[in-house]
């Protein structure tokens, strides 16, 4: 079952996703530019094959962008929930952990506060706010 707390780290999963895909393109593109350096003077007429090199990065760069605007659009939508919150800190913890991507350990030192408190009490507080303000409004 899908919970608000999952359903907001979904953006957690997108962000090391792209990542992952930032770093793939960029060793694409270095291998590409070896490839281009060595094939440079060199004029061999050839049919391009299909799914070539060039096809597959071109696919994976247009999953990319896709992707970041799938985070984009997720931020906004959690962002619509956090706003609807009436308490600042809720407010904060929030948008730190699920827009800014921050981890607890860096927004406890951030606003001190201890991790465990954090975690065990002012986060499943401001999760349950949300819930109650998003009620009926997110699908699950």
């Amino acid at each position: 079952m899908l919970t608000i707390g999952n359903y907001f780290c979904q953006s957690f999963m997108i962000d090391q996703l792209l990542k992952a895909a930032r770093s793939q393109v960029e060793a694409w593109e270095e291998k590409r530019l070896a490839i281009s350096s060595l094939e440079y003077g060199i004029s061999v007429q050839s049919t391009p094959k299909p799914n070539s090199l060039s096809d597959l990065y071109m696919d994976l760069r247009k999953k990319l962008i896709d992707d970041e605007q799938r985070l984009i659009e997720l931020k906004l939508e959690i962002k619509k929930y956090i706003d609807l919150l009436e308490n600042p800190l809720h407010k904060l913890i929030m948008t730190e952990r699920y827009i800014n991507l921050k981890s607890f350990e860096r927004i406890a030192v951030d606003n001190h506060y201890s991790y465990k408190y954090l975690t065990n009490k002012l986060h499943p507080k401001a999760l349950k706010a949300v819930k109650e303000v998003a009620q009926g409004c997110i699908v699950l």
